[in-house]
């Protein structure tokens, strides 16, 4: 899980632009699954998922690493 402070809202405002879930795809993701024991990742906001997934308009999800 990563966790995100409320403070990401006024970051990037009400509506997330395709740029900032290409980071999170890009970058976020291929950062944390470097590491091998890493097999999942949920991002949340204030520990909750469903905050954050209505922010980045993709709801409450895992991502799960390719194999």
């Amino acid at each position: 899980m990563l966790d995100f402070s409320p403070s990401l809202a006024q970051l990037i405002g009400p509506r997330a632009s395709g740029s900032v879930l290409d980071t999170l795809d890009s970058q976020v993701y291929s950062t944390l699954f470097q590491f091998e024991e890493v097999n999942s990742v949920t991002l949340t906001m204030d520990g909750n998922c469903e905050a954050i997934g209505v922010l980045l308009m993709t709801g409450c999800q895992t991502i799960d690493r390719a194999l």
